[in-house]
């Protein structure tokens, strides 16, 4: 994007030992019995498991941090410089009948009308709650990423976000986000392309 560059880290948000490290790793050790022992495990960061789930599909978008909050569509086109329609905005919603996640990637510049996800779905659907969002997904509401979630969750991307020849998505916490043409956020995500804008 131009006129982003200023507005960007000058640098990966992550070195390259970091985007490859697993998504583990031990904190103390001790001795039992001459064997070596685990006495904890690091929790990893949110966007440090983004990076890493970037780096082993093979995308080519890099985690950035903003220098302001990413929270909202419109506050990640002013700090990237770029149409609202190009940021990705991700929602997860739950099915009360089956207590579900379903997560839909939408273009920043498209209102999801919520009937006719239910309709698709053939389920009422409701937004999801901070800590549902929180618990299916591994991220906070306004961090959410198309990957690196902690379990799957049924995906769709709403038709407008094919319309950009390249968009941003958010990398795990409200201040940080990568880049992907569309084709690769549907192949990394395997979602399906839908229509449920509302209009």
């Amino acid at each position: 994007m131009e006129g982003s560059a200023a507005l960007v880290s000058d640098g990966p948000l992550l070195t390259s030992d970091e985007r490859t490290a697993p998504l583990t790793r031990r904190v103390g050790r001790k001795s039992v019995d001459g064997h070596a022992t685990m006495l904890g495990v690091a929790k990893v960061r949110s966007v440090d498991r983004v990076a890493a789930a970037l780096s082993e599909l093979g995308m080519d978008g890099r985690v950035r941090e903003l220098p302001e909050s990413t929270r909202t569509a419109a506050e990640a086109g002013a700090a990237l410089g770029c149409e609202v329609g190009q940021i990705v905005k991700s929602l997860v919603f739950r099915v009360p009948s089956s207590d579900e996640a379903v997560l839909v990637l939408a273009s920043g510049s498209t209102r999801v009308d919520v009937d006719r996800l239910a309709t698709l779905l053939g389920s009422a659907v409701e937004q999801g709650s901070g800590s549902f969002v929180r618990e299916r997904t591994g991220f906070a509401i306004g961090g959410v990423a198309p990957v690196g979630l902690t379990s799957p969750v049924r995906t769709y991307v709403e038709r407008g976000v094919l319309g950009w020849s390249r968009v941003w998505a958010a990398a795990g916490s409200p201040r940080t986000v990568f880049d992907a043409t569309p084709d690769e956020l549907l192949a990394a995500t395997g979602a399906t392309v839908v229509d449920v804008a509302e209009g």
